[in-house]
């Protein structure tokens, strides 16, 4: 008997049997219930996370004898038609490799003939991005008046490669990945069907590695099934896709901060021996910082996902070497997915943070500042924001144990040039949330179609700062307006570093090259998009308002060296 892959013997046959995009499989429910079907659909988002199966799932329903609630039957004469691939009605296309006009064009000659067997011809096309740009123009009439019985399915991983022309006349909806309960729903039913051994830790590895593709998540545990005999344990997963075991990795950071280069290039030595992937090291070694700095900042266990009671005090870092230490190991992330060599990319990440470690430790005694607040969105006339720059309080110097003395005066700040934003100082902050409520309060369809266009472009640009490297890990614009943008993460960790980021000179320098001003950002993940928006639907919010005059507390003003200060950026 032949041998069908997990992945492939788990696809979902209907809308009850799938997991995940709710939101999606309840619209297009009740589009057949209402008989309120569209000619044209785009499906969009990353890979493996069920986009050409809805399709296939909509295609039957839609022409399913004896529907229920919306959703196919499997039993009626067109299901079988279906399931079994004996109709000529359900058209596959496959636009990586057949994206030319021709193709395209034997697409048009074939709408105007009827259905053969079922109520509906329909005209599944993946990859939809591939298609060039005169297959579009092409396919745009038809598309815009097709005849009624013809239905088309266009799935793709790049929404921003699609003809804005096509996108108007088309529903778009938008998959997201799979949470981690939904992974673990999948893997439930396929470990109790299977009959597969294995324990809570290698589940967690496997859903970490599916990193939210159900596809990806089925042929990881496809692969490690043959492996291991349906014994899976975390050894044999750690041995077949090269990962770190947790001690390993904590062992490496104190190595990292201890700076003892012989163990670690022996530590890199044995990785590369065991071919470790080097992609998914890095991941971990971030979340691991990111659980430490998230434990600093709220005493909780709650929202870690690698470190725990037992680990949590396994290295000593700061808060500002903490998020110094995830900077650089984003930024050595993005280079090492597309390094020929990831060892050597790797190591330039250990020898950047044992400067790091240098500089820190040359620095003996200096001023404790406060915390800088975040820049604040203050509307002009030409609705373009103008940001803020943070004051700073001199506390008493803190004295290390080294005899070397750093000034303890205060560093003047650069002055602005005329063709610059306008710099502002201001007390009161927006957090991302705030943010939120602005950006999505301006937005409407046009600008964010033309700030997507803009960003794609900035993503192109090789001189990124390393500030600005969180830009490249979003999935996604949100929202957008003219004045800010809302990211859509996977990663949390992801989103934390653009809310801590996009403030900086050196980020928002390279912002104004593209956008011609100063941007807002603000990151989320899915979840908290989720609820924001909700919220944001319905709530009318009152927005802060921002007075230049009401900028420093009463307190701050009878500071002499603050009110120089402010004096001294507002030219009075």
């Amino acid at each position: 008997m032949e041998y069908i892959s997990l992945y492939r013997k788990y696809r979902p046959t209907n809308f009850s049997t799938v997991v995940g995009q709710k939101p999606i499989i309840k619209t297009l429910l009740n589009s057949i219930q209402q008989g309120k079907i569209a000619h044209a659909y785009i499906f969009y988002g990353s890979k493996g996370i069920g986009k050409t199966s809805i399709a296939k799932i909509f295609a039957k329903a839609v022409n399913c004898l004896n529907s229920v609630n919306g959703d196919a039957c499997n039993e009626c004469e067109n299901c079988k038609l279906i399931i079994d691939s004996k109709t000529s009605d359900i058209i596959e296309l496959d636009a990586a490799s057949n994206n030319g006009v021709d193709e395209v064009r034997n697409i048009i000659d074939s709408v105007g003939f009827l259905p053969t067997a079922l109520k509906y011809k329909v005209y599944i096309i993946d990859e939809a991005h591939m298609l060039t740009t005169s297959a579009w123009n092409a396919l745009l009439k038809t598309i815009e008046e097709p005849p009624h019985h013809v239905i088309f399915i266009f799935a793709t991983t790049e929404m921003n490669k699609i003809p804005a022309t096509i996108l108007s006349r088309c529903q778009n909806f938008q998959f997201s990945r799979m949470t981690e309960n939904d992974a673990r729903e999948i893997l439930t039913n396929v470990i109790k069907n299977e009959n597969i051994k294995i324990d809570e830790a290698s589940i967690n590895k496997i859903i970490q590695l599916g990193n939210g593709s159900a596809r990806d998540l089925l042929s990881v545990l496809d692969q490690l099934c043959i492996y291991t005999n349906n014994n899976i344990t975390e050894q044999a997963i750690n041995e077949i896709f090269g990962l770190v075991d947790l001690n390993s990795k904590i062992s490496f950071i104190n190595n990292l901060i201890s700076k003892k280069l012989d163990i670690i290039i022996n530590q890199v030595e044995k990785y590369s021996t065991q071919g470790i992937n080097y992609t998914v090291f890095v991941t971990e070694l971030i979340s691991i910082l990111l659980d430490k700095l998230i434990y600093l900042q709220t005493n909780k266990f709650d929202n870690l996902k690698m470190l725990n009671k037992d680990t949590i005090n396994a290295f000593a870092l700061s808060e500002h070497e903490l998020i110094s230490y995830i900077n650089i190991w984003q930024k050595i992330f993005i280079q090492i997915k597309n390094a020929n060599d990831q060892k050597s990319v790797f190591l330039i990440g250990v020898f950047e943070t044992f400067n790091l470690n240098s500089n820190h430790q040359t620095v003996s005694v200096k001023p404790k500042m406060a915390q800088p607040t975040k820049i604040n969105l203050v509307q002009t006339e030409s609705n373009k924001p103008m940001f803020t720059t943070s004051v700073y309080k001199i506390h008493k110097p803190v004295v290390s144990k080294t005899k070397e003395v750093v000034s303890t005066q205060p560093v003047k700040q650069p002055e602005v040039k005329n063709d610059q934003p306008t710099i502002k100082t201001e007390s009161n902050n927006l957090s991302a949330t705030d943010i939120f409520k602005h950006v999505a309060s301006n937005a409407n369809k046009s600008t964010i179609i033309n700030v997507q266009s803009t960003f794609n472009k900035l993503l192109q640009d090789e001189n990124i700062p390393a500030c600005a490297n969180c830009l490249m890990l979003a999935d996604k614009v949100f929202v957008a307006s003219n004045n800010g943008i809302i990211l859509k993460f996977n990663n949390e960790s992801d989103a934390f570093i653009l809310n801590k980021n996009y403030s900086k000179p050196a980020f928002q320098n390279f912002v104004i090259k593209y956008f011609n001003h100063p941007i807002y950002f603000a990151g989320f993940v899915n979840k908290d998009l989720q609820e924001l928006t909700k919220e944001f639907k319905t709530n009318k919010y009152k927005l802060p308002e921002l007075d230049v005059n009401n900028i420093l507390s009463e307190d701050n003003k009878k500071d002499g060296e603050m009110l120089s200060l402010f004096n001294k950026i507002f030219n009075k």
